[in-house]
């Protein structure tokens, strides 16, 4: 149901939409969604919303002006901000085969969050001591690109790969980087990029299964998103037929 509900949506929004469900279902980079996913197993009522919006409020009165956070204050924002997009966009999920206004509502306030969340990462990164761990340097540039590719930042969202690639080049990060790619390019990109890293891994990596598993989702992917096209361009060459059904008997 909730799959189907995603064709009422534009092209667009149907890509990052997709794209969120890699991110929250997989929880390829960050730990954020964890927490919401087994919030949703209680149950993301409006009243649990409403209590980490009032939060939300709180924590920035208590903070300030973003351009002022500490490197403490900011990651604990950017944590803060994601785990309550990641909420919103479960909501959303919840009632969208039964609400849709609801529905709507949560999905906007959801990339609200996004992009509170993708400004923290900016102050965190601005703010990080040099000698941090090249582990958490690595989440923080992933999280911070996972945000800017699902909120249209792409040119951000490469950037921040690079850095981190640069740093360290994980399976984590990669896995990451092919839904970036599946975004920015198309699912098939994911696949050709993901189908030439597990060449690179040695047989006997315990990262491989989940490399081969991301490449059997992609390739799904690409056939879902070919049916809507499909879809799409018939219902589009229906409407030009009856339109001009239309003229000629008014003619």
């Amino acid at each position: 149901m909730f799959m189907s509900n995603i064709r009422n949506f534009t092209k667009k929004h149907r890509k990052i939409l997709l794209t969120v469900v890699i991110m929250l279902c997989f929880g390829v980079v960050g730990s954020f969604a964890k927490g919401a996913q087994t919030q949703q197993q209680q149950g993301i009522t409006p009243e649990i919303l409403e209590a980490y919006d009032q939060a939300v409020t709180d924590a920035y009165a208590a903070n300030g002006e973003a351009d002022t956070w500490s490197y403490e204050v900011a990651s604990s924002m950017a944590s803060l901000l994601s785990y309550v997009y990641s909420l919103y966009y479960q909501a959303f999920g919840q009632v969208s085969a039964t609400d849709s206004t609801t529905a709507t509502g949560y999905y906007l306030k959801s990339l609200s969050y996004m992009e509170d969340a993708m400004e923290a990462y900016e102050r965190t990164i601005e703010t990080m001591p040099e000698e941090t761990d090249n582990a958490t340097k690595v989440n923080t540039y992933a999280s911070y690109a996972e945000l800017a590719f699902i909120t249209g930042h792409n040119d951000k969202a490469a950037a921040a790969y690079e850095t981190a690639m640069g740093i360290e080049k994980t399976t984590n990060l990669v896995l990451s980087y092919a839904s970036y790619l599946a975004t920015a390019e198309n699912p098939t990109a994911s696949v050709t990029y993901l189908t030439e890293y597990l060449n690179e891994l040695p047989a006997e990596s315990e990262d491989r299964a989940a490399v081969e598993g991301y490449i059997e989702y992609y390739t799904s992917y690409a056939e879902y998103l070919a049916g809507l096209e499909s879809e799409t361009e018939g219902e589009g060459e229906g409407e030009t037929e009856g339109e001009g059904e239309g003229e000629n008997a008014a003619n």
